[in-house]
């Protein structure tokens, strides 16, 4: 997969999927409202070249399976309008299936990834992206803070 995104894709599925996730998906990558936003719903989605330009900007590497995972997990939490969302119910086992994987996995994909960034990364670099949230002295976020931060960022509630 890495040469696809080398190549300039922004997004890939692995077989086997639900049809209508590649319908969805599609419609994401190209910028297109979901069908929950056609509905009534009108709020902008970042697209997931946005997304990724701020994980790159974060220091997680783009080769990281974890990349990938906190890629869909923002999307989701930015998609379905969500503040909060249950990590291990929700999240996990969504983007697993999204992945072919399981939720565990998914868990410690991202961990990793936060944690190689956060070794990577300038600490004033991150109070720049993020704001009053990094704290250098509590050590790298959870996975859960690390996505909300992303989201807020992107939704604009935490400057840049």
């Amino acid at each position: 997969m890495q040469h696809y995104y080398q190549k300039g894709a922004s997004y890939c599925l692995l077989r086997p999927c639900q049809p209508d996730l590649v319908a969805e998906r599609a419609l994401l990558v190209c910028g297109h409202p979901s069908a929950a936003q056609s509905s009534g719903q009108a709020r902008t989605v970042p697209s997931a070249r946005t997304i990724a330009e701020l994980l790159r900007r974060t220091g997680v590497p783009a080769h990281l399976q974890g990349y990938r995972f906190l890629k869909d997990a923002v999307q989701y939490v930015l998609s379905n309008n969500k503040t909060t969302c249950g990590m291990t119910k929700e999240l996990y086992p969504h983007i697993a299936r999204l992945h072919n994987t399981q939720p565990n996995r998914v868990e410690r994909s991202i961990r990793h990834a936060i944690e190689v960034a956060w070794g990577r990364a300038d600490i004033n670099d991150l109070q720049r992206l993020f704001g009053a949230t990094v704290n250098h002295v509590r050590g790298k976020p959870t996975n859960a803070e690390f996505v909300a931060m992303l989201a807020d960022h992107l939704r604009g509630a935490v400057g840049s």
